[in-house]
């Protein structure tokens, strides 16, 4: 007796749900992009920033990533030093280091935010 009328309750609610759309879920859900370079002799860093006017927007860092790009002379001789978002700053901070480097290395970091 117990476990039908628990089947019945979460049946019905489970109805109940599939035909009743809440607001929340027919929000829409926004991203952005923002990218920064960095260029530099044995060393670049590259920090993209969530601007004031897009938090004031209600855009909060939700990821971002590294792409380490070849050097100024078309080589790779670098590796990535750091890779990290910093929700406080609402950043992502990207960083190489050169190897053997006399041309200089670049990097690009990358922030997510949506609202």
């Amino acid at each position: 007796m117990r476990v039908a009328r628990f089947l019945a309750v979460t049946t019905g609610l489970i109805a109940i749900g599939m035909f009743c759309q809440s607001p929340v879920l027919s929000a829409t859900f926004e991203c952005k992009s923002i990218k920064a370079d960095g260029l530099g002799v044995g060393y670049a860093q590259a920090v993209a920033t969530v601007s004031q006017d897009d938090l004031k927007a209600g855009f909060r860092l939700t990821g971002g990533g590294c792409l380490d790009l070849p050097g100024a002379a078309g080589e790779h001789y670098g590796y990535l030093e750091k890779s990290v978002p910093d929700t406080g700053a609402n950043s992502y901070t990207c960083s190489v280091r050169g190897v053997n480097d006399r041309d200089g290395i670049r990097i690009s970091a990358y922030a997510v935010a949506c609202r």
